[in-house]
């Protein structure tokens, strides 16, 4: 296997998202924005229709987040953190952290930066649980000129920002934990996050063994770095920066076998190591049944490792497969494999040695491609006619120096 050491640079890895907005009924009575469908508008509240009325059993969020690395290639997409439409919300009973089970979990590879956008929407009636217009307005008393399923929402977020790490890893060289705070009208979203230097993947799988066929249990599984991993938080706040892989409040029946996940794939620095954290409780008696870590060193070349946490009449079998990440080799967007078609060249050493050729003769030319174009049309055009043209343009690759040619 192909050795760790030429792993892409930085990563940026999503840890937590905390969602904090106003939920005052006097402010909610003012006209607010509202959702009809997909589309977002403005409007005043029937009269008559105070926003206590209205609540249902949790507020319902949606929206989206989406984060992007530095990308050469315009039609790459970014990653959705978070995306549901309005007749996909999902209910929030609290301000706080987004539940674990709503949000993609990304470990985006970037050069200099990292691009966020969020656009979030909480609503605060019970329409979406209305099945058609009619018995909207049957709720409102009858009120006039109601036409639609209106929603009265609140706007967590709506910004965006591109968060630069030049500085940050200038001063911490090894990467670390920070957090950046997205605004909206009536409210913010704070996302924690860790930034990782010459980082790896590690695919983890976990085994519930037990003797006996159901255990109810409660607790958590969760994941950080070791080797003196340097979060630069406080200890109480490096919970907030853990990889959380399992967790439930409220008991649940495990089986013996594998156990599902949040996270399967975690994002590794190679230089520090790999701690599964669990803390598993019988629901029944309350007694902690589990309770201990595991450490897995990086290996130099990648490989299958196993470990193992014991319990009190279980255990957790630990399984992590080190793998490179699939843009491991993508030092500069001319060697990838994700690099478009606008960029691509064809490369001498791809070819196969049974076929030797000159470099030079089959070499792919942005330079004779335009000057041939160029040319075309200045043949065609009368004698009299004068012809000013500027073309630049670059292959924009870190191997040719970003040059431009002028034309």
């Amino acid at each position: 296997m192909p050795s760790f050491s030429k792993v892409r640079k930085f990563r940026f890895v999503l840890r937590k998202a905390f969602v904090s907005y106003n939920n005052d009924d006097e402010i909610a009575s003012h006209p607010r924005c509202v959702c009809m469908g997909s589309k977002l508008h403005t409007y005043d509240p029937p009269k008559g229709t105070a926003h206590s009325k209205v609540v249902g059993s949790g507020h319902q969020l949606f929206g989206s987040i989406q984060a992007a690395g530095f990308s050469l290639d315009p039609a790459s997409p970014p990653f959705d953190i978070f995306n549901h439409k309005f007749n996909d919300s999902i209910a929030v009973h609290k301000l706080g952290s987004l539940s674990p089970h709503c949000i993609c979990y990304c470990s985006i590879p970037f050069s200099t930066s990292v691009k966020i956008a969020a656009e979030l929407y909480v609503t605060t009636d019970n329409a979406v649980d209305m099945n058609s217009e009619h018995e909207y307005i049957r709720y409102f008393g009858g009120a006039s000129g109601a036409s639609q399923i209106y929603n009265d929402v609140f706007e967590v977020c709506n910004d965006c920002a591109v968060i630069n790490f030049s500085d940050y890893f200038a001063k911490r060289p090894n990467g670390g934990s920070s957090s950046y705070t997205l605004n909206g009208r009536d409210g913010c979203l704070k996302l924690y996050y860790v930034a990782l230097k010459y980082v790896v993947d590690a695919a983890l799988e976990i085994v519930f063994v037990a003797t006996s066929e159901e255990t109810k249990v409660a607790g958590r599984v969760m994941a950080y770095y070791g080797k003196i991993f340097d979060y630069g938080c406080s200890p109480a706040e490096v919970d907030d920066y853990k990889a959380m892989l399992f967790e439930t409040e409220q008991p649940e029946v495990i089986k013996p076998g594998k156990i599902n996940l949040m996270q399967s794939v975690l994002s590794v620095p190679a230089q520090f190591s790999l701690i599964i954290d669990a803390n598993l409780s019988d629901s029944t008696s309350g007694a902690i049944i589990l309770s201990g870590v595991y450490e897995f060193l990086v290996p130099a070349d990648g490989g299958i490792m196993v470990g193992c946490i014991k319990g009190n009449d279980c255990s957790l079998e630990l399984i992590v497969d080190w793998k490179r990440p699939p843009f491991a080799e993508e030092t500069t967007p001319a060697e990838g494999s994700y690099y478009s078609d606008l960029t691509k060249k064809e490369l001498f050493s791809e070819r196969s040695i049974f076929d030797p050729v000159d470099e030079e003769d089959f070499r792919w030319s942005l330079q004779k491609e335009i000057s041939l174009t160029f040319g075309y049309f200045v043949n065609i055009l009368p004698v009299r006619t004068i012809l000013l043209v500027s073309v630049r343009t670059s292959t924009g690759t870190e191997a040719d120096d970003y040059d431009y040619l002028w034309i």
